[in-house]
């Protein structure tokens, strides 16, 4: 009887860290589809006022840095929940 028990919370453990690695997934995917399709976006616009390049890119820049810190957050909090769930 315990042994069902203690299968049955380890299931259901499993399955909340599954939907915990299923939504940063999902967050993961938004971040580089919004970052890539954002970033060409302002590209384009920067190409037709070359006088403003240089500010453009140093956003471009700050946008891209703040991307990759957000993205290396979820990767690590990914690979922490895989880690968790290989442990089960």
């Amino acid at each position: 009887m315990t042994d069902v028990v203690l299968n049955k919370r380890e299931e259901l453990k499993k399955n909340k860290l599954d939907m915990q690695f299923r939504s940063l997934s999902q967050r993961l995917n938004a971040i580089l589809t919004l970052g890539t399709v954002g970033i060409l976006s302002f590209m384009g616009v920067f190409i037709w006022y070359k006088e403003r390049l240089i500010l453009g890119s140093s956003i471009i820049i700050i946008v891209e840095f703040l991307l990759f810190l957000w993205y290396n957050n979820i990767k690590t909090r990914m690979n922490g929940i895989l880690d968790q769930i290989g442990k089960i």
